[in-house]
């Protein structure tokens, strides 16, 4: 599986019925920011001037990389999801990767509005619209 953007990787390869290799035990946690949320916080890019900002979701939105998001997968695609092949992680894959947004959420006023399964229903809408990019 690709190094970041994991959901986005396995959405696309799901809808293009591509086989899924994970490179971990499937019980890493992730936390996942959709794009609409992001665009929250470029609204107010103008205070982010010579600040650097950890733009993620946060512990709100955490989960993990094939055990949970299989089963929001499954209910957004509407059928069952086939096992991937698991090959041991890299000694550098961290078990957990949720960021603190602390001072995002402070100095934006910035709060996430999508929730996991909205945000994979509409990373799996876009892709299935443009399908032809992933071919």
């Amino acid at each position: 599986m690709e190094d970041q953007g994991r959901v986005a990787w396995v959405v696309i390869a799901l809808i293009m019925e591509r086989p899924i290799t994970i490179f971990c035990d499937g019980n890493q946690a992730r936390d996942i920011l959709s794009v609409d949320d992001l665009l929250l916080a470029i609204d107010r890019i103008e205070a982010a001037r010579g600040q650097v900002y950890n733009m993620r979701a946060g512990a709100a939105i955490a989960i993990s990389i094939w055990w949970e998001f299989n089963r929001i997968a499954e209910e957004v695609l509407g059928r069952p999801i086939p096992d991937p092949a698991f090959v041991p992680a890299s000694l550098e894959d961290q078990p957990v990767f949720v960021g603190d947004t602390a001072k995002v959420r402070r100095d934006f006023d910035w709060a996430l509005t999508i929730s996991a399964l909205e945000g994979i229903q509409r990373l799996a809408a876009w892709v299935t619209k443009h399908r032809a990019l992933s071919a």
